[in-house]
């Protein structure tokens, strides 16, 4: 009998732990810790948003992977840790503002118009959860795929985080791949097939999201009352890819973006018209840009604010 117990003891106690990891992590957003993206990458939203505590820096870069390839250490002047990760929209800012951030200067947060799409609102890869109950939280917190998303999560967050990122936040190794991919598109084909995979994944069934602009006003909100000061600028986007975007049918809703960051963030920088040399897009990709268009929207827009001079 005492056999029984002390299985029964271990189980519910084993239960418990992995229970209470799932719900720490939350790799799916179910209960609300981390708000669904775009994408399913559990490993940036999750990791670096630990990691600023841990860091503790001056300041965070924020955004989506248009900031992932900013290398804070090219930023003289300020100690700065880059929080960017793939498909960031404010809703996930502010809530990464709001829950993870501790005492800082300030925030630099780079904007994108795709994360406007009330389409992707919704988890990319997954279906709403709908309504909560007991039996939908158990097989979700039990289940093998969030198990497993919370145990890679943990584990690279604990041991193997410096082979992915380093103590600023940036990426080298993906960087370096990611370039030496985009090096090899060249050809008209292949850039015209990176182009149409952009605007097939950001920008289809396109409706501009309400949403997303309560939730940069909650983001400017969460920082003005923690005393943070927001360094906002907008990103641009490659000349082929505007192109694209006014064939369907998207300027009006683009100018509505850009009013509505000026409106919420009056200091705010829009680099959609003062960056639009080709060169400075990778060709197979002209959402993104290489490091040096990045770092010089950043090192622009903390000389604008006045911010990291020292």
């Amino acid at each position: 009998m005492r056999y029984i117990a002390a299985v029964l003891g271990f189980l519910a106690i084993a239960l418990g732990l992995v229970f209470a990891a799932t719900w720490w992590v939350d790799p799916y957003g179910y209960f609300g810790r981390m708000p669904l993206g775009l994408y399913d990458v559990t490993l940036a939203r999750h990791v670096k948003a630990r990691m600023i505590s841990i860091q503790r820096p001056e300041g965070v870069l924020m955004g989506s992977s248009t900031m992932m390839g900013v290398f804070p250490n090219r930023i003289s002047g300020c100690r700065l840790y880059n929080a960017a990760f793939p498909g960031a929209r404010p809703s996930e800012l502010a809530y990464m503002a709001e829950a993870f951030l501790p005492p800082m200067e300030l925030a630099v947060i780079g904007l994108d118009f795709f994360a406007f799409n009330a389409s992707t609102e919704s988890d990319f890869l997954h279906p709403s959860f709908g309504t909560m109950t007991l039996a939908k939280t158990a097989a979700y917190a039990l289940s093998f795929d969030a198990i497993r998303q919370t145990r890679y999560t943990i584990k690279t967050w604990r041991k193997q985080r410096p082979a992915f990122y380093a103590d600023d936040g940036s990426a080298p190794a993906a960087l370096a791949f990611w370039e030496e991919y985009q090096a090899g598109q060249h050809s008209a084909e292949l850039t015209e097939a990176g182009l149409d995979g952009v605007v097939r994944l950001l920008f289809g069934n396109w409706r501009y999201s309400v949403t997303q602009v309560v939730a940069l006003e909650h983001l400017r909100d969460v920082l003005a009352a923690r005393g943070v000061k927001a360094v906002v600028y907008i990103n641009p986007m490659g000349p082929t890819l505007t192109a694209r975007l006014e064939a369907l049918g998207l300027v009006k809703d683009f100018q509505q973006f850009r009013a509505d960051i000026r409106r919420i963030f009056p200091e705010s920088i829009d680099y959609s018209d003062r960056i639009t040399e080709p060169e400075r897009f990778y060709p197979a990709d002209p959402m993104h840009f290489p490091p040096d268009t990045g770092t010089l929207m950043v090192r622009q827009s903390l000389e604008h604010a006045g911010l990291c001079r020292r």
